[in-house]
């Protein structure tokens, strides 16, 4: 399996493929993907050609938590994506107190 996939990688070949069709029937207004690993999920690249090919085209939203603060930072970002900043914005807020208060104990 090691070997497949890294001749696959090697080859700049991806080891997922989309459905197209769907994806495009679907007319999403944001596409969320991560490109933190390309062994773990469909390669970035990938997912923008298709959305660059969408009419209309849907917004592309990588997310690529390294650590909780990522985590936390991604929040906002998708809620500025779909529409729900201020949504997020008290998500956020929460999730933050929730922490602190552990970190207090």
């Amino acid at each position: 399996v090691d070997r497949v996939v890294s001749d696959s990688i090697g080859k700049g070949q991806s080891l997922y493929t989309l459905d197209a069709p769907l994806i495009e029937s679907l007319s999403p207004d944001v596409i969320l993907t991560q490109d933190i690993c390309s062994v773990c999920a469909i390669d970035l690249q990938t997912v923008e050609r298709l959305a660059a090919k969408m009419t209309p085209r849907p917004k592309v939203v990588s997310l690529n938590p390294l650590n909780l603060d990522d985590v936390l930072a991604n929040v906002l970002q998708l809620g500025e994506a779909v529409g729900m900043a201020e949504e997020a914005r008290a998500a956020h807020a929460s999730l933050v107190e929730r922490i602190a208060a552990v970190d207090r104990r």
